[in-house]
């Protein structure tokens, strides 16, 4: 399942590539959708075996970070850049809960690895295009 759930979040950053680097929340979906498969498989496999915490002070200090950003979208005086600070905050709450879930798994590392230095492959590729253009 651990594989499984790498593919599934490399598939979540390749949406977030190609779709996602818009204001429109709507564009986000697929990325989410997968980054939630991800979860889900990351788990499932981590139910089956003894969860590590990570270290208390990289714990509180992702938790206040996380209720400082969530506060201050709740309170943001325009609703709808609240509700998209949101969904970026889930996200990255998201990809730090995904990135638990492969610790001890070498496989799912590497196919972790390899997917982030192919989607920046295809972005630097996407670069050189551009600037020749």
């Amino acid at each position: 399942m651990p594989i499984l759930s790498s593919i599934f979040f490399i598939a979540a950053l390749a949406f977030a590539m190609t779709i996602g680097p818009q204001t429109r929340p709507w564009t986000w979906g697929p990325a989410l959708l997968c980054l939630g498969l991800a979860l889900g498989c990351g788990l499932r496999c981590r139910l089956q075996k003894d969860i590590r915490l990570p270290g208390p002070l990289l714990l509180i200090l992702a938790c206040v970070t996380a209720a400082w950003f969530a506060t201050r979208a709740l309170l943001s005086p325009v609703a709808e850049f609240g509700r998209a600070d949101l969904l970026l905050l889930a996200a990255a709450v998201g990809a730090f809960c995904w990135v638990r879930t492969i610790d001890g798994h070498a496989k799912a590392q590497r196919i972790f690895h390899w997917g982030v230095a192919a989607l920046l492959t295809s972005n630097l590729v996407v670069m050189v295009i551009q600037w020749k253009d």
